[in-house]
């Protein structure tokens, strides 16, 4: 699941974005402790999140952790998230505090234009990028030929191997736990939300929704989300790992490893 998402299409086109990476970087350990059902730790996380310095991955990943933590702890849900916000806005207040100060000063201050907004286009053919990094050429070689979008805005490569994966451990549904929801219910809700918002410049209606959240607003390039999707694909397909695993013999399984080492091999090199 890490190399997933440590070699994903998000990871490597933004390696010049570091402070994205470093806030993007906290995302699984506010993941986790939304799925054990803690507040305290939770908090924690979002407020080192916020240190950071990028305040859209806090933002989404705000989003991503409501998601787990409804999914995990329905009952729960709202406690842990709102001990969470509390905690770690104190934490981040060194941080959030004087960037809400300047933002007001700026041309943040009402809200971004939706033309500002969704200036960089993701549409639904840049779904195609999980499977394919290139699918519309590469820029390190020139051949990126789309003006209305940004190479690195869009890349959400992961690959077939872990889509297939993905596509077992959601059918699968494993309990996480005894008498708990499956997690994967809230891995789907990751793939969902992200892609979800990722598309919310498409159609008028999906606009006008984005608009009216709190926050949303202030950010360009939604298609940022894509982060939560790739984790919910890693995750889903760490689970149909184990699923398969379970249902094939010992032999067979380190066959099907060295099968899944080669395929990987090639996709890497032949892409």
């Amino acid at each position: 699941m890490a190399v997933t998402v440590m070699l994903s299409g998000f990871s490597q086109a933004h390696l010049q974005h570091v402070n994205l990476l470093q806030a993007a970087a906290w995302w699984p350990w506010l993941a986790l402790a939304c799925q054990r059902g803690s507040g305290l730790g939770a908090g924690a996380v979002v407020g080192l999140q916020m240190l950071a310095g990028f305040p859209q991955m806090a933002y989404l990943s705000g989003a991503g952790a409501a998601v787990v933590a409804m999914a995990a702890h329905r009952r729960r849900a709202a406690r842990i998230l709102a001990v969470a916000a509390l905690l770690g806005l104190l934490i981040g207040a060194a941080q959030w505090l004087p960037t809400w100060h300047l933002s007001s000063t700026s041309v943040r201050s009402d809200g971004l234009s939706p033309e500002s907004i969704w200036r960089w286009g993701y549409t639904w053919r840049d779904l195609s990028t999980f499977i394919s990094p290139f699918p519309f050429g590469d820029p390190s070689v020139g051949t990126y030929a789309r003006k209305e979008s940004l190479f690195w805005e869009n890349a959400g490569y992961v690959g077939m191997l872990v889509l297939i994966l993905a596509v077992a451990g959601a059918v699968a549904r494993r309990r996480g736990r005894p008498g708990g929801r499956p997690y994967e219910v809230g891995w789907m809700g990751l793939v969902v939300v992200g892609v979800g918002i990722a598309l919310s410049g498409e159609t008028a209606l999906t606009r006008g929704i984005a608009m009216i959240i709190p926050g949303f607003k202030s950010f360009q390039a939604p298609q940022r989300a894509i982060w939560l999707a790739i984790f919910g694909l890693a995750c889903l397909a760490g689970a149909g790992l184990d699923a398969v695993r379970d249902h094939v013999r010992k032999g067979l399984w380190k066959a099907l490893a060295a099968a899944a080492i080669v395929a990987v091999s090639l996709d890497l090199f032949t892409t």
